[in-house]
């Protein structure tokens, strides 16, 4: 399943799950950690929603959702910062030794020791060459849990068409 499919799958659930409570997402434009980190945070700073850990489009990283047939590695959520909890999977980025950025910079991300998962995938979360797309839900208030259950949904409509789970996500 490649990131077009996911959001025709976000878009499904918002049909679906729209009663009683109106609910809307907005898709973020690509954030890449290598490309995007000096100029802007991470997509949806302080909003709740889900993110995506994807692949790097070829020829251009920049491709807009609904365009992206990269693959998926990673859909996870946050309740109330989308672009902190991006951050939080590649912390830290500082040696505590030496008080100087890791070589690479993301070299400690939290999945380094996990033996599963591609090395050629590893490598590309240590060198943050990964780009991220997000999904801003609304609303949350009326709806607590609702990031959650549009991720538990997407991770489950990416098994129902694949038979596993996005390999960063593999260790749930």
């Amino acid at each position: 399943m490649n990131m077009s499919e996911l959001k025709a799958c976000a878009d499904e659930f918002v049909n679906c799950c729209s009663k009683p409570v109106e609910i809307a997402l907005e898709f973020s434009k690509p954030w890449h950690f290598n490309h995007s980190f000096r100029e802007e945070h991470p997509p949806f700073r302080g909003s709740p929603g889900v993110y995506i850990y994807a692949e790097p489009s070829l020829p251009s990283w920049q491709m807009p959702f609904e365009k992206c047939t990269s693959a998926v590695w990673y859909i996870g959520m946050s309740n109330g910062d989308i672009a902190g909890r991006v951050w939080r999977h590649v912390e830290p980025i500082y040696d505590p030794a030496t008080n100087q950025p890791w070589t690479p910079r993301f070299k400690q991300h939290q999945w380094w020791q996990n033996t599963t998962i591609p090395s050629h995938i590893l490598e590309a979360v240590a060198t943050g060459n990964v780009v991220v797309y997000g999904m801003k839900v609304e609303p949350v208030g009326p709806l607590p849990g609702l990031p959650r259950v549009l991720e538990a949904y997407l991770l489950a409509r990416y098994y129902a068409a694949t038979g596993s789970l996005p390999l960063l996500n593999a260790d749930l």
